[in-house]
């Protein structure tokens, strides 16, 4: 009898089994199912956790470095960075340049004012900056030096030069002091000079930018203050973003003195310092077998071949680095063994604690032509002389180098030398 309640399934084949054996339906729990495989088996699986590794990694790293980077960043705001901090403080980015502009107006440490334009610059080099920003870099750090005193005698007659130089200050890294040279370009005009000339716009092509220019004492009849003003000019190039700025005008001022004389810079002489002076004083050679022909010309006819130069030496045997003895503002002569007359081949101006004195020997670089001058020697033929250098003291030449506070006051002159004089 069939029990009651129990639902028919349908019918089972029991075809050659045990009657007593019972029937295991599929999906049974006997484990007889494929078994589950490991959740880390599937290649996608360890896809995603290497991106949410990666990601985790770079945005710790990332965090850590911006976290470094406003720690320095308040460093500099409290005064507290040093200076090699500053230096390398580009490499956090945007993060550190609101300081790094305090740090450069601020400052009143000239290192710590120089690393953070140095860091500054990187930035700029690296393309971080916007042009507003780049052109702030220039604002805040441009400088200027007048080479210029401010009172002068009335009775100069001869023309007064003066010199200004202007730009930004070197960073004390040369590949980054090249960049900046190779990508900024500096024009300027003067005013105040009463010349036409001066006021005109001037394109520089030294790399260091700058201007020479002179002064006719006969043109400023009255005592003074007669105000010079440059207007810089800076351009861009060659970079992602080339802009043109105009910064603000540089001024100065000089005036005349009735009381002031002009021979006021010359020196006294005394036999101590005229040895030393013969000593130091030599002539330069060129070498005509490691170097190319080089001449200079005398007049129409006639150019000096390999010419000779003055030079000024600092070296002597078994003594420590020697110094100027006085101060130089003095005209270069040329003269020849039993021919009348000189050349004149310019002026030598070199205060003793200029940085031309620093090495181991100061020259005077040969003019390519000689003056013209009704006075000048004429020569009759080509061949080998002997010529010496004469250097004549003008003291009134000082004025123009403000360095310039004792002028030696007598003549110095070179030794004899052989000169090869051909025809041109």
């Amino acid at each position: 009898m069939a029990q009651e309640g129990v639902e028919d399934s349908g019918p089972v084949d029991r075809t050659g089994a045990n009657p007593s054996t019972p029937v295991r339906r599929p999906g049974g729990r006997d484990g007889s199912a494929t078994p589950k495989g490991s959740p880390f088996a599937d290649p996608r699986r360890w896809l995603f956790l290497a991106v949410v590794g990666f990601l985790a990694i770079g945005g710790g790293r990332k965090w850590l470095h911006g976290r470094k980077g406003r720690a320095l960043a308040d460093k500099m705001a409290d005064g507290n960075a040093s200076v090699e901090e500053i230096r390398q403080s580009h490499r956090f980015g945007r993060i550190v340049v609101h300081d790094l502009f305090r740090v450069l107006t601020e400052d009143a440490t000239p290192d710590r004012r120089r690393a953070a334009l140095e860091a500054l610059v990187r930035l700029w080099k690296a393309d971080e900056l916007i042009p507003e920003e780049e052109k702030a870099i220039v604002t805040r750090s441009f400088m200027t030096n007048w080479q210029i005193r401010r009172k002068y005698p009335r009775g100069l007659s001869s023309p007064l030069t003066i010199r200004v130089d202007y730009g930004l200050p070197e960073t004390g890294d040369q590949d980054l002091d090249a960049w900046i040279r190779q990508h900024l370009e500096w024009s300027h005009r003067l005013t105040g000079t009463r010349r036409a000339s001066d006021d005109q716009w001037r394109k520089l092509e030294s790399p260091k930018p700058g201007s020479l220019f002179e002064i006719i004492p006969a043109d400023f009849p009255e005592d003074g203050p007669h105000r010079l003003i440059l207007h810089p000019r800076m351009h861009v190039r060659g970079l992602t973003d080339n802009w043109q700025l105009d910064l603000p005008a540089q001024t100065t001022s000089f005036e005349w003195d009735d009381h002031l004389q002009t021979g006021a810079l010359k020196g006294m002489p005394d036999s101590t310092r005229a040895s030393q002076w013969r000593e130091m004083l030599r002539v330069r050679s060129a070498n005509a077998s490691e170097s190319d022909p080089v001449h200079t010309e005398i007049d129409d006819r006639f150019a000096l071949s390999f010419p000779p130069e003055p030079m000024i030496s600092f070296l002597r045997p078994g003594m420590p680095h020697a110094a100027l003895p006085c101060d130089l503002a003095h005209q270069v002569f040329l003269e020849f063994e039993s021919v009348d007359g000189r050349w004149c081949l310019g002026e030598w101006i070199l205060a003793s604690n200029s940085e031309l004195c620093e090495g181991d020997a100061a020259f005077f670089r040969m003019p390519q032509k000689f003056r013209s001058a009704e006075d000048a020697p004429r020569l009759e033929r080509a061949g080998t002389y002997r010529g010496r250098f004469v250097l004549e003291p003008r003291p009134e030449l000082g004025w123009s180098d403000p360095a310039i506070r004792s002028v030696w006051p007598e003549s110095i002159t070179t030794g004899w030398f052989d000169v090869e004089v051909v025809r041109k």
